[in-house]
C-alpha cells in the first residue's frame, strides 16, 4: 500500500486521495515499501575498453556491496549487460563487492555502442549504469586547416586544400593514415569522391559565379568523419557579378519614345527590347515593362511597387532591372523614355529629371542592355544621401535569384552622380545544344577560279526549356587563320526539345588561297560563347577553270522565316483552359491550357467543398502551349475542381478521380 499523509486541503477539482479524500496541492507520492530498498545498487568502476581493430569490447567494473538506500545488500543474484538497449548476457558468477571483466565479443560492426549493466537479486532489479564507447576502428577526425581560395583570374575555379585529420572521431583506436579517402563538398552535396592520400583539389564545375560553400571529410571502412567547413565561408569563385564601370551617359530623351509615364507607381509596356536579351540561365527576353518608381521588368507587372525591397524576394515585382528602386514621382516633373539603339545594338531605358516622392529632388539615370546579357546603369543625377532608400541589382523570374549591389544603403557599391556600374551576365554555363554540318556529295574540291558546295546545318536543343542562342558558321583558311563568319550571326530562340535544319550554298571565291579548309558551324553567344560546333573540310586547287567566283557569299533556306513562322505556328491566339486527361484518372492526370503572352499562372485545384487541395502552377510562364500533371495520390475518390488564373483570364473544368 501506498503510504501518504492525507490532509485533505487540495481542490474538489484535484484527484483523489489514496483513502478517499481530495488530494493536496503539491503532494508527491511514492513508495516507501521495503522491496524496492533491498534490490542492488549500481556496479561502480564501470568502463569499456575497445580492442584495436577487433570487433571486442572489453568491460571491468565492480560489483554493488549495497542496496538502493546505501545499505548492505543481502544477497546479488546475478548482473544483466545490455548493448543498445538488447539484452547480450545473464551473468550469475557474480560476487558482491568484488570485481568482474566481461568480453562482448559478438559487437557486429565498427561502431558507438551504449553498455548498460543492470544488477539484481530477488527483490528484483537494482540500480542501473551506462557507459558509451567506440568499438573497432574509429572513423576518423576532424580535418585540419581547410582553406578554400578562388582562382586569382577570376575564372570559374576554387582550389580546396586541407592537413589530414589527427585522431578519431570518437577518441577510438585510430593509428594514423587510417583512411580510406576524402570527400569534397560544395553547398552540402559531395562532388568528389578521392581515394587514397590527397590534400587538396581545385574544383572548376560550378555553373556560376556566385557565393559557394565548401567542406572536406575523410572516410574508411568504418565510416565518414565530420564534415570541416573551408574558410572563409562561402567564398565568392568566379567574374565578379558588378563593378563599378566608367560614366558613360547615353541620352535619348527627344530621340528616343516617351513611355508615357505620367502617374505616381504607374507600370507602362510591353516595349520591345530589339533583340533577344539573356537573363537567368537560359531565359531571353524581347519585351519589357517599365515603372515609374526606378525599376523595369521581363514580366508583365501591374502593380509599381514603390517600397524598395531586397534581392532577390519572392514577393512580387520579380525579374527585375533596377537602376534605382525608390518611390519616385513623375507627376512632380521629369519623363522616362526608352530606345533601341540599333547601330550600337543596345536598348535603354531613361528616368530624367523624375523627383522622389518624399524629398522631391531631380534624379536622372538610365539602364542600358546589351546582347550579351550586360546591364549597365549611368547616374546623372542624384540627390546625395538618398540611397539609403533604394535597391539597386537584378533579378530572375521567381524571385529566387539575384544580384543586389546595394539595398538601403547597404553597399557595397553606393550609386552616386556620375557613377556607372555594370551586372555581369548570370548564366547556367553551356546548355545541351548542338549543331551538326552535313557536307552534299563530299568529298568537296573546288577549281582555282572558285565555286560553290552545298550543305545542311542542323541545330537541336535538347534542353527540356526554350533556349536563346546565335548559330553562325567560320572558316578555318589553310593558313589556320579563322575568316568569317560567312554565316550568321543568326539569333534565334529554339523551343525544348526541337531541331532545325537549313539547306544552305556556300560561294568560296577565286581569290582565296590553295589548300584544306575547316568549315565550321557554331552555336552559342557570338563570338566568344560557343556551346558546341562541328565541321567538316573541303578543298581549294590550284588548278581548274571556268566563271571566276567574286566573293564569299552564303545563301539558301532563312533561318529567319523558318523561326517566324514555327512563332506563328507555336503561339496560342487566345487564353484556354483545356479538359484534362485522363478523366476519370488514378492517381495523376495532365492539364493543358494556352497562353497568347507571358503572364503569371496560377492553377490550383480544390473539392467540392471549395477546400484548396493542391496548387499545381504558381508564378510566370512563357506565351505558348503548357501541359502539367496534377498527383492526387493520398485523394479521396469524388470529383474535383482545376482553376485557372492567367492575368485577367479565369477559367476552370471538372474532373473525377476513381481508385
Amino acid at each position: 500500500m501506498v503510504n501518504s499523509p492525507c490532509i485533505d486541503n487540495g481542490s474538489p477539482f484535484s484527484p483523489l486521495d489514496p483513502d478517499g479524500t481530495y488530494a493536496d496541492m503539491g503532494a508527491l507520492y511514492f513508495d516507501q515499501g521495503t522491496t524496492a530498498q533491498l534490490r542492488p545498487a549500481a556496479p561502480s568502476d564501470f568502463t569499456v575498453s575497445h580492442n584495436n581493430t577487433l570487433l571486442i569490447a572489453s568491460m571491468d567494473w565492480t560489483n554493488p556491496s549495497l542496496n538502493a538506500i546505501g545499505d548492505p545488500l543481502s544477497d546479488l543474484t546475478g548482473v544483466k549487460v545490455y548493448r543498445n538497449g538488447d539484452l547480450i548476457a545473464d551473468l550469475t558468477d557474480v560476487v558482491m563487492g568484488e570485481s568482474y571483466a566481461y568480453d562482448d565479443d559478438a559487437v557486429p560492426v565498427a561502431g558507438m555502442y551504449d553498455y548498460k549493466l543492470a544488477p539484481y537479486n530477488s527483490y528484483g532489479e537494482g540500480l542501473w549504469i551506462q557507459v558509451s564507447a567506440w568499438i573497432g576502428l574509429d572513423t576518423p577526425g576532424e580535418v585540419q586547416n581547410v582553406i578554400a581560395t578562388p582562382d586569382p583570374n577570376e575564372l570559374l575555379e576554387c582550389t580546396i586544400t586541407w592537413d589530414a585529420p589527427v585522431e578519431g572521431e570518437h577518441s577510438g583506436y585510430w593509428p594514423t593514415g587510417s583512411w580510406t579517402g576524402q570527400r569534397v563538398y560544395r553547398d552540402n552535396v559531395m562532388i568528389v569522391d578521392l581515394l587514397g592520400t590527397n590534400t587538396s583539389y581545385v574544383d572548376n564545375t560550378m555553373p556560376i559565379a556566385d557565393w559557394y560553400s565548401y567542406g572536406v571529410s575523410y572516410y574508411n571502412d568504418s565510416g565518414e568523419g565530420p564534415i570541416t567547413t573551408a574558410d572563409p565561408d562561402p567564398i565568392f569563385v568566379g567574374p565578379p557579378q558588378f563593378a563599378e564601370i566608367p560614366y558613360g551617359w547615353v541620352e535619348i530623351a527627344g530621340i528616343g519614345t516617351n513611355t508615357g509615364i505620367t502617374m505616381d507607381d504607374q507600370v507602362q509596356g510591353p516595349f520591345d527590347i530589339g533583340f533577344a536579351f539573356p537573363s537567368y540561365g537560359y531565359s531571353a527576353y524581347s519585351q519589357i515593362y517599365v515603372c515609374s518608381n526606378g525599376w523595369a521588368s521581363f514580366n508583365a507587372e501591374t502593380y509599381g511597387a514603390f517600397t524598395n525591397a531586397p534581392i532577390p524576394t519572392a514577393a512580387t515585382p520579380n525579374n527585375l532591372v533596377c537602376p534605382y528602386w525608390d518611390d519616385m514621382n513623375p507627376t512632380q516633373g521629369g519623363d522616362i523614355w526608352y530606345m533601341y539603339d540599333e547601330a550600337n545594338e543596345r536598348f535603354i531605358v531613361e528616368w530624367r529629371n523624375v523627383p522622389h516622392y518624399s524629398t522631391g529632388g531631380s534624379y536622372t539615370f538610365e539602364i542600358i542592355l546589351y546582347p550579351n546579357g550586360d546591364i549597365d546603369f549611368m547616374y546623372a543625377q542624384l540627390t546625395p544621401g538618398t540611397a539609403n532608400s533604394a535597391t539597386v541589382g537584378s533579378e530572375n523570374a521567381d524571385g529566387t535569384d539575384g544580384i543586389q549591389v546595394t539595398f538601403d544603403g547597404s553597399g557595397p557599391l553606393n550609386p552616386v552622380a556620375d557613377m556607372g556600374i555594370r551586372i555581369y551576365p548570370v548564366s547556367l554555363g553551356a546548355p545541351d545544344v548542338t549543331v551538326t554540318m552535313t557536307p552534299i556529295g563530299a568529298p568537296i574540291v573546288l577549281p582555282a577560279v572558285g565555286g560553290t558546295f552545298d550543305y545542311n546545318i542542323a541545330v537541336t536543343n535538347n534542353e527540356s526549356s526554350a533556349v536563346p542562342m546565335d548559330v553562325w558558321v567560320m572558316v578555318q583558311l589553310p593558313n589556320s587563320v579563322w575568316y568569317g563568319p560567312v554565316l550568321g550571326p543568326v539569333n534565334i530562340t529554339l523551343p525544348a526539345t526541337v531541331t532545325i535544319d537549313r539547306d544552305r550554298q556556300q560561294s568560296v571565291p577565286g581569290s582565296a588561297p590553295t589548300g584544306t579548309y575547316n568549315y565550321e558551324g557554331r552555336v552559342g553567344y557570338y563570338p566568344d560563347a560557343v556551346w558546341h560546333s562541328d565541321s567538316f573540310t573541303f578543298e581549294k586547287s590550284s588548278t581548274g577553270d571556268g566563271a571566276i567566283i567574286e566573293e564569299w557569299l552564303n545563301t539558301g533556306e532563312s533561318f529567319e522565316d523558318l523561326m517566324n513562322q514555327m512563332a506563328a505556328e507555336s503561339v496560342p491566339d487566345v487564353f484556354s483552359l483545356g479538359q484534362n486527361y485522363p478523366n476519370p484518372f488514378n492517381p495523376s492526370t495532365t492539364i493543358n491550357f494556352n497562353l497568347p503572352q507571358m503572364v503569371k499562372v496560377n492553377l490550383s485545384v480544390y473539392d467540392v467543398s471549395g477546400r484548396l487541395v493542391a496548387t499545381v502552377v504558381d508564378g510566370y510562364r512563357q506565351a505558348g502551349s503548357h501541359e502539367v500533371t496534377f498527383d492526387g495520390y493520398g485523394l479521396a475518390s469524388g470529383m474535383y475542381i482545376y482553376r485557372i488564373h492567367a492575368g485577367d483570364f479565369i477559367a476552370s473544368g471538372k474532373m473525377v478521380m476513381i481508385k
